[in-house]
């Protein structure tokens, strides 16, 4: 239904309001059945508000914003049982309001949840009112009082459905291991009687896929007896460091005691001498045979963390096993005259008397058709904390796991370093700092992903031309020091540290003075350091003006309604001919990046405010192709030293170029145009010929006289991309 959108200006454009009354939010957001409300808005009361992404490019998306006002006649908006609505006039309403324009566009331009139904009274017109206001899932995310949670524990919990998991990340004062699957607690035992053996919960945390670990020594340990656990075969996977001592051979010992009336059991022994790994099949209490030596390598033996899977299978009158350490499978093969078919009875975790400690977590035992189809990454979570990750997988691997509906790109060109145990959302904005690149929200039911590759070089999808008066007023220039910065820090988290500093350039150290600045990442390489100090340099060191913000009235410029309508954060925008406004400004065209959007919409208003940066520090290198390949950005390279050998009057076509070190200036047809700088002055050039020094440059018509021995320069030459 909706009303009709600018009807005098747009032919056949609707705007539409829509509200998922009872919506089930844990359901995909595709499912959900919008009803229209767009008549019961009060249009005279003001336009529909609508605010998106971040206000600047130095700070947070914040949570988006819509907020209009209804007719409440009826009660359908009020709360209680009074509500035609009712019970569905509640928090969290999904909401979004559309723009569309038959064969044109259709766009979202807000999508959200409703955070209030507040009523109000128009005493003028004695009618009920109610007040909505709406935001995008930032809001609740950010609310969220969550804990901090560890790769392995959101991995497990998210992507598994174990027999049994006991995380054992309990704090110092805990007593016993708590389950998250299954019902039997991990409870202290001693080997040897008391006093000896002892378990500190909560003891370490210098294993980064949990937050924190207990640590076995001198006969302590820990026991869960079992039920339920399938017969046919089953997995376990445990992470675990032993720091040695330097006496008994056997240091510590797993053991996986089966539900059968000779007591059989299947147990991994630990031991110092050459790192051996033993697997044992106990007959009887005192009677083994050993399966399988395996020896770890002698660099990975004393206090280094290990993870561990071990799977089972029943294969006739034996049992076939896999056996992985690190994620790598090291043994394998068949135990012999062992039955799984009664299921485990119990496990336990335990060290030898001595000063040995057996530091573990993680404990699962996992149905073997779970374990196989999640074995891979089960390993690379528990092995390295999924070091190497691609930032954009971690990003959307997080959102599926809180339950965020995930839009974006399926991969980046960033690697992220291991994932440390943190909150939703601090993992969330590491990975934007990260990556360089932007989470938003209000455009769909969860967040957006904007990677730094989509915005580096990007295509203008908005253009916007001054001297057709399609520019709303109070547009203008900036000039200070507010994003200035020429020495950079950039740290790696729980490592190091790299500085970048500008010394000599046009705002360098030594020309303007220090601005510093710092930017926290976590790089899967932290080579990669110093150039993202760099990065954060590059950045704060772009000559020329601001332009924080750019208006428009889609009333007086209707054209633009379809460009609009489908502008989202890091979008970027051209604004053309902006001498006609500012002729002290040059007459090249200005780029700027959307940081934010601010929109009033109703049927007869429609303008839009851009929060915009500068998209100079975008432009990076570009490699051509082999042949026809005119994209603006492509890497032109610059000579070391040129000049103008004759000078010229303004109106000019013809350029004598001298090259007096370094290659000349290329010739081949298909590397033009391009822009270069001839003593402070734009030239945009259409071809070059000369096979020798000075070379003739075939322009565009100079703006102004140029004089002989001027530098020349490719023009805003693009740099590499972080």
């Amino acid at each position: 239904m909706g009303v009709p959108l600018l009807p005098q200006e747009l032919a056949d454009a609707t705007l539409f309001v829509e509200i998922a009354w009872g919506a089930d939010l844990t359901a995909d957001s595709s499912t959900w059945v919008w009803t229209d409300i767009t008549t019961d808005i009060r249009y005279e009361d003001g336009p529909i508000s609508i605010k998106l992404g971040r206000s600047d490019e130095a700070s947070d998306s914040q949570p988006a914003e819509c907020s209009f006002s209804v007719t409440n006649t009826g009660a359908k908006y009020s709360l209680g049982p009074q509500s035609p609505s009712y019970p569905n006039v509640r928090r969290n309403t999904p909401l979004r309001v559309r723009a569309t324009q038959t064969a044109v566009f259709d766009e979202t331009l807000f999508q959200g949840y409703v955070t209030g139904f507040t009523p109000t009274w128009n005493l003028k017109g004695n009618v009920p009112v109610v007040s909505i206001g709406a935001n995008g899932s930032l809001r609740r995310i950010q609310q969220l009082k969550s804990a901090e949670q560890s790769a392995l524990y959101r991995f497990v919990t998210s992507n598994l459905s174990p027999v049994y998991y006991w995380p054992l990340e309990e704090g110092k004062d805990a007593k016993v291991g708590r389950p998250v699957f299954g019902n039997t607690n991990m409870t202290f035992i001693l080997s040897p009687p008391p006093p000896q053996g002892k378990i500190s919960w909560g003891a370490t945390d210098d294993y980064v896929p949990t937050k924190r670990a207990p640590v076995a020594a001198d006969g302590g340990g820990l026991v869960a007896t079992l039920q339920g656990v399938p017969g046919a075969g089953w997995a376990l996977a445990w992470a675990q460091k032993i720091d040695y001592d330097d006496g008994s051979e056997i240091q510590a010992q797993v053991v996986f005691y089966l539900n059968d009336p000779n007591n059989y059991a299947l147990y991994f022994t630990f031991e110092r001498t050459d790192g051996l790994i033993g697997l044992i099949k106990a007959i009887t209490p005192t009677t083994t045979v050993n399966v399988e030596p395996y020896f770890l390598p002698v660099e990975e033996r004393d206090g280094i963390w290990h993870f561990f899977a071990v799977r089972f299978a029943q294969n006739g009158t034996g049992v076939d096993y896999q056996f992985y350490v690190d994620g790598q499978q090291v043994m394998n093969g068949n135990i012999t005259d062992v039955d799984l078919g009664p299921g485990l009875s119990m496990a336990r975790w335990y060290c030898d008397v001595g000063d040995t400690e057996l530091s573990f977590g993680h404990i699962m035992i996992l149905t073997l058709a779970d374990f196989d189809a999640n074995v891979t990454e089960l390993n690379n979570v528990g092995t390295d904390a999924l070091l190497n990750e691609d930032a954009v997988v971690r990003l959307s691997r997080l959102c599926a796991e809180d339950g965020v509906e995930y839009s974006g790109p399926a991969t980046s060109i960033t690697q992220m370093g291991a994932q440390f145990p943190d909150t939703f959302l601090n993992l969330v904005r590491e990975i934007e700092a990260t990556d360089q690149g932007i989470v938003y929200d209000g455009t769909s039911a969860g967040l957006t992903y904007v990677s730094r590759e989509s915005v580096e070089s990007s295509s203008a999808a908005l253009t916007i031309d001054v001297a057709s008066n399609e520019l709303a007023p109070d547009f203008a220039p900036t000039d200070d020091d507010q994003r200035v910065i020429n020495k950079a820090t950039a740290d790696q988290r729980e490592g190091s540290e790299a500085v970048y500093e500008d010394r000599d350039g046009p705002l360098g150290t030594n020309t303007i003075g220090l601005y510093d600045g710092e930017v926290s990442v976590n790089v899967g390489l932290v080579d990669l350091l110093r150039d993202y100090a760099a990065w954060v340099v590059h950045k704060g060191t772009v000559e020329g003006y601001r332009f924080p913000s750019v208006s428009l009235n889609l009333r007086a410029t209707p054209s633009l309604a379809a460009q609009v309508a489908g502008i989202s954060p890091t979008a970027r925008i051209d604004i053309i001919n902006p001498e006609q406004v500012f002729p002290e400004l040059p007459s090249e065209t200005i780029s700027l990046v959307v940081e934010g959007i601010q929109t009033q919409i109703s049927p007869m208003e429609w303008t839009t405010e851009f929060a915009c940066s500068r998209f100079e520090p975008w432009r990076v290198i570009v490699l051509a192709a082999d042949t026809g390949d005119t994209d603006p950005e492509l890497c032109h390279l610059d000579t070391d030293d040129s000049e103008l050998v004759t000078g010229v009057s303004a109106g000019a076509t013809s350029l004598s170029v001298a090259t007096n070190s370094g290659p000349l200036w290329t010739t081949a047809t298909d590397d033009f145009p391009f822009e270069i700088e001839v003593g402070g002055v734009v030239v945009n050039v259409t071809a070059i010929s000369g096979a020798t020094s000075p070379q003739t440059f075939t322009v565009d018509p100079v703006s102004q006289a140029l004089t002989a021995g001027d530098s020349i320069s490719v023009y805003k030459a693009p740099v590499l991309g972080l």
